[in-house]
């Protein structure tokens, strides 16, 4: 029997057409002839033959000692050779054997979608979370030039007069001191005003936390106001901005591992991480607005000032971001786009709503005691 392949010298990069002829069964000998001239390239016993596993219709190759390597397309070949030459058969590759097996191949891609579900879902957020909450000051103090970017590239300076500035800083100066007061807090909150963009609050890693103008103009009470402060102050406690950073971080890190291509990392690589991101994100905002509920139950502060600006503040974003309205000149129609909810980087404020009576009802002093 004969395999045709090329043949490589080890010395140059040059294939030449070739075929593997057995000589002797019994010595387990082998010849490499020349498809162009019938010329001997090589002799060799199988002992000095390094035979790589089977996988799939991939080309195979048979490795010498000295360096040469012959390369064939004929598995077909290659495995009846072997079987001539090893009384007692050869055993296919694990790898050949499971991709030739459905309930394999099946029980593969279940279980590599559940460790990648795992991963995403427990493992990224846990090891962001430590990492944030080990990270030394000296990184942490780098945030402060956030303020900075984001004054030159996204705010303006607030057009707020400064007694009302002044009476709201007043207002939260007792509450900064109660959270500095509070086990393993490392940062003083800072409350600053900006403008530029709508109702929305901000807590930088730094520590700065920001009120824009819309949003102080659209509260009905100052309390309102304090509400929305307290949630801030629990993405400060929660580290939540320097967490999603580090987690957009891995995923990014980690799509470009199983994509191994820069170009297309841009565009593949964005889609999970962001649908990530935004999974992420209401999750914080959960955890944040357990704690604004926490803080306003101790303080004694009605829980309905939070299921209003939290109201007030989804409508808000709804006329901005939800509904997109495109009026064509000609037809005078009005196109109007929904985003779907697990798009969206906020609990959708019946949720909050809802949330706020599940906290009321396990709080309440009436409350059963299992």
């Amino acid at each position: 029997m004969h395999i045709k392949g090329f043949y490589l010298d080890g010395i140059t990069s040059k294939g030449i057409s070739a075929r593997l002829e057995l000589v002797s069964r019994q010595q387990k000998t082998l010849v490499i002839i020349s498809e162009d001239d019938n010329k001997q390239l090589h002799v060799f016993q199988l002992s000095n033959l390094d035979i790589s596993s089977r996988i799939g219709d991939a080309p195979r190759e048979l490795n010498l000692d000295s360096g040469e390597q012959f390369i064939t397309n004929d598995n077909g070949g290659i495995d009846q050779l072997l079987r001539q030459l090893i009384p007692d058969g050869i055993a296919p590759s694990l790898m050949h054997t499971l991709e030739r097996n459905v309930t394999a191949i099946a029980f593969s891609i279940i279980t590599s979608a559940v460790f990648v579900w795992l991963i995403t879902v427990y493992g990224i957020p846990r090891a962001a979370e430590y990492i944030a909450f080990n990270m030394p000051s000296v990184v942490v103090e780098q945030f402060e030039t956030d303020m900075a970017i984001l004054d030159r590239t996204m705010f303006e300076p607030s057009e707020l007069t400064t007694d009302r500035k002044n009476d709201i800083k007043r207002l939260m100066d007792p509450f900064i001191e109660q959270y500095i007061s509070l086990p393993e807090t490392h940062l003083k909150p800072r409350l600053d005003f900006r403008s530029g963009i709508g109702a929305n609050a901000f807590a930088l890693p730094s520590g700065k936390i920001i009120f824009t103008d819309a949003l102080v103009n659209l509260v009905e009470h100052d309390n309102e106001l304090v509400a929305v402060f307290f949630h801030e102050l629990g993405h400060l406690r929660q580290k939540h901005m320097m967490r999603r950073s580090i987690q957009d971080a891995i995923v990014t890190i980690s799509v470009f591992f199983i994509i191994g291509d820069l170009d297309a990392l841009e565009i593949a690589g964005a889609i999970p991480t962001l649908l990530a991101d935004m999974s992420y994100s209401r999750d914080f905002e959960r955890e944040a607005d357990l704690f604004a509920l926490q803080q306003m139950n101790e303080q004694g502060i009605d829980l309905d000032y939070f299921r209003d600006v939290m109201k007030r503040l989804s409508e808000e974003f709804s006329d901005h971001t939800k509904l997109v309205s495109e009026r064509s000149d000609d037809l005078g129609d009005e196109i109007m786009i929904t985003v779907p909810e697990f798009l969206l980087t906020h609990p959708g404020w019946r949720e909050r709503v809802l949330f706020v009576d599940e906290f009321e009802s396990v709080s309440s002093p009436d409350a059963e005691i299992n």
